[in-house]
């Protein structure tokens, strides 16, 4: 018995929900499908809402925005199953045995199956969002076994039920950012191991340089929350370990005058045909030490 749950925001979730809903058919198993979107009032809707045509699956928008953490919770609440499935609604399933994977390893708390994008460039607008999922995001099996937990995303992974009851999403963090490298902090607090097994969803790289940027900017405002609130260690991520060796060595305000001056032209790189990483790393760096105090 399986509980496929689909946070949904201006977004066609039709072929996802089919491929799910074919895969689960053709296993011959008792499943449901929940998708919810986030009170986006897209028009997509109109389409997303053909969804509660098939016998087991569901579609509905909430009236107020709830946030990505939130909304988790609020699918795994009326989940029926023991079994949670959680996928983002801009990924998609590698073939047509993803779901008999995840199955295969049901025996685990929770389990990740990693993420891939298309190599081939897109236009300009959106290559910020497509390079860093590229390079930073698509972690091969072999190398998110050397760090199961930080290696995690909640783009699609499997939980069961009662660990996900136990853990859940911090609802704190209402924008987006950070809500899945915390709730992998909470596993590992917990002493629940994260499975990682082959099985990739693939990410659907339509959002622009611009919109990107603006989810980094709430991304390093939720991690400058975390920070101060002590719900994660400085130590737990490279930026934030950078950003407190910096204080260590009390030239926060030298950097804080160096990301000024070049915050624009940063800024330009990163809308750009080819953005830098590099520079993209320092961006958030900048911003963090903009907004945290240690």
């Amino acid at each position: 018995m399986l509980s496929i749950l689909i946070p949904c925001y201006n977004f066609n979730a039709v072929p996802l929900v089919k491929e799910l809903y074919k895969q689960a058919e053709n296993l011959q198993i008792i499943f449901e499908i929940i998708c919810i979107d986030d009170a986006s009032k897209s028009t997509l809707n109109l389409q997303n809402n053909s969804i509660n045509l098939l016998e087991h699956a569901t579609f509905h928008e909430i009236e107020n925005n709830i946030g990505r953490s939130a909304m988790r919770n609020l699918l795994a609440s009326k989940a029926k199953y023991h079994n949670l499935l959680f996928l983002d609604v801009d990924v998609f399933p590698k073939d047509a045995n993803f779901i008999k994977r995840y199955l295969a390893s049901k025996d685990s708390s929770v389990i990740y199956g990693g993420l891939e994008c298309s190599i081939q460039k897109p236009e300009t607008r959106n290559a910020l969002r497509w390079k860093y999922t590229l390079k930073r995001e698509c972690i091969p099996y072999k190398k998110r076994l050397l760090n199961p937990f930080l290696n995690f995303s909640s783009a699609c992974f499997f939980i069961k039920k009662e660990i996900f009851n136990l853990i859940k999403f911090d609802e704190t963090l209402k924008q987006y950012g950070w809500e899945d490298v915390l709730f992998a902090h909470h596993l590992q607090q917990h002493n629940t191991p994260i499975t990682h097994i082959e099985n990739p969803v693939l990410h659907n790289n339509i959002e622009t340089s611009a919109v990107y940027l603006q989810k980094t900017n709430h991304a390093i405002k939720n991690l400058s929350s975390l920070l101060r609130n002590n719900k994660v260690p400085y130590s737990l991520y490279r930026i934030s370990k950078l950003h407190a060796q910096i204080n260590k060595l009390h030239i926060t305000p030298f950097l804080n005058v160096i990301f000024n001056l070049t915050k624009k032209n940063i800024k330009r790189n990163l809308l750009s045909q080819n953005p830098s990483l590099l520079l993209f790393d320092f961006y958030k760096l900048g911003l963090l030490s903009s907004l945290t105090k240690n």
